[in-house]
């Protein structure tokens, strides 16, 4: 079990959870196999860009499923796009007025 970081350490949790399980569900569809790399970022930004550096940088995953908040998924997300990772994230806030409603 995961100890949870960081303020939002629960959701992170919580979202490893459904990786986890979307990764079971594709492998027994398709049969292939998948390795999970997980790095806690502890809901700091920099340790969050750190990650990314490293699943990117030294790791060489072929993509990223990260995140929960804007102030952790934007400096990540930047990361990403410097290494032409994909960068997914499955949770991401923010109470930014500027933003366009979709």
């Amino acid at each position: 079990m995961l100890r949870e970081r960081g303020a939002l350490g629960k959701h992170g949790t919580e979202q490893i959870k459904g990786t986890r399980l979307t990764v079971e569900d594709f492998e027994k569809r398709t049969g292939i196999k998948v390795e999970l790399k997980v790095y806690d970022d502890e809901s700091d930004p920099r340790k969050a860009v750190a990650a990314v550096e490293k699943l990117a940088g030294m790791d060489k995953v072929n993509g990223i499923v990260d995140g929960y908040g804007s102030n952790l998924v934007g400096p990540a997300s930047e990361a990403a796009e410097r290494y032409n990772t994909p960068y997914l994230t499955t949770g991401a806030v923010s109470t930014n007025p500027l933003l366009k409603k979709q």
